[in-house]
Order: C-alpha cells, then structure tokens, then sequence
C-alpha cells in the first residue's frame, strides 16, 4: 500500500470520527443539561414546569396539567379582578399570552424571557393525600422554595419575592405500572405585602402576581 493511499485512508478516517462527533450530544461535565421528562416520575413534573416556563414553550406546559387543575392564588393576591382560583382552562389561556414572545396586545405586556428556578433539585418531602373529590386515589404534595426573574416589555422586570413558596400536588393520570404524573394543584404560598412596591424597573412579586397580569381577557 502506498504512502499516499495510507494518507487518504487516514484522512477519510478522520472525517468520519469527527462527522459521529458532531452527531453525538454534547458532554456535561458540570451537570446534567435540563430537558423535559417522559412524567413517570413525580419530580418529572416540577423538572417540566421548570423549562416550561423558562423555555416559554406552551405545548409541554399543556401537558404536565390533569384534567382537574387548581390554581390557588396566595390570599394577599385576591381581590379585584383576581379570585382565591381558577382552573385547567384559565391557567392555559393565561400561559398562552405569557409565553408568547411576540405578543401584541396593549391590554398585556409582552414577557421575552423568563428565568424560572424551583428549588427540588436536591430532593423533596412527598406527603401523601386522600383528596376528598377522589376517594379512591392516592396523590402526593410537596412544597418547594422558587426564584424567578420575567422580563417584560418595554422595561419592567418582575422578580420572585424573597423566601418565596408554592405547594405543588400530583396525581398519577396513567397505572401503578406505568405511571404518568400529572399537576393536579398547584398553591401559591408567597406573601408580597412586606414587598417595597413602586415605578422603579424592578418589582418583587409573586407567581400569581405575575399570571394576574394577564387576567382581564379570560375574566369570569
């Protein structure tokens, strides 16, 4: 074999690793890259509200909720045009003009981006629940820390009040073999009214006082 039919062998070699490379997903060496789960895990659920928030990618929020969600607003929320909760209905259609990037509506301000942190990653308290609508069922509740930053156009910024709380409940929607877990309630524990409100660009609020903003269209 010749010198230069060595070399070309070499080179097309090359290409080829380099090609499955490029291919393959990138290593993590600092910790896992998040992605949304297949919900056979409770945890699965918080990991996809998580990135479905942050993503603003409505499809896989649509899909982490049960049939019969709950969205509790914490008590310093209620009031006005906002009640003590709504449902699967009202929190999709709100969710919509959130993660609607390119929103154009001056009823709304326009969220391009969100940073949303539930504080799960080092394990969570499951506790169990008999819910009283559902005898016969077994859900699970667990209350996390979260941190979130929304930015909104033109120029305001909503960030999560300090020691901010939420109370998330599942149930599994699939069987004890295969289970598929699914955000039944959700309550905000947050409590803003030590909150220092103002016209600054940034304000402390909570997660229900962020999806009141969008209210009035879906108002009952």
């Amino acid at each position: 074999m010749g010198v230069r039919t060595v070399l070309v062998l070499l080179l097309i070699t090359a290409v080829s690793l380099l090609a499955c490379a490029e291919e393959k997903d990138p290593v993590i060496v600092d910790g896992a890259q998040p992605t949304f789960q297949n919900l056979t895990a409770r945890e699965h659920v918080l990991n996809n509200l998580e990135l479905a928030y942050t993503k603003q990618l409505y499809s896989p929020y649509e899909e982490l909720l049960d049939p019969n969600f709950t969205f509790f607003f914490s008590p310093g929320d209620v009031g006005g045009n906002i009640p003590d909760q709504w449902g699967r209905v009202e929190e999709l259609s709100v969710a919509m003009l959130l993660f609607d990037r390119a929103l154009d509506d001056p009823q709304y301000p326009t969220c391009r981006s969100i940073r949303m942190d539930l504080k799960f990653e080092s394990g969570v308290v499951w506790v169990e629940v008999i819910p009283s609508n559902f005898p016969g069922e077994v859900w699970y509740t667990t209350t996390v820390y979260y941190e979130f930053t929304f930015e909104m156009l033109p120029d305001m910024t909503y960030i999560a009040v300090p020691g901010s709380q939420a109370q998330f409940t599942v149930r599994n929607a699939g069987t004890d073999d295969a289970p598929q877990w699914r955000l039944v309630e959700w309550r905000d524990l947050a409590d803003d009214s030590a909150a220092l409100h103002s016209a600054a660009s940034t304000s402390p609020t909570t997660w229900g006082g962020v999806k009141a903003l969008y209210r009035r269209r879906i108002g009952t």
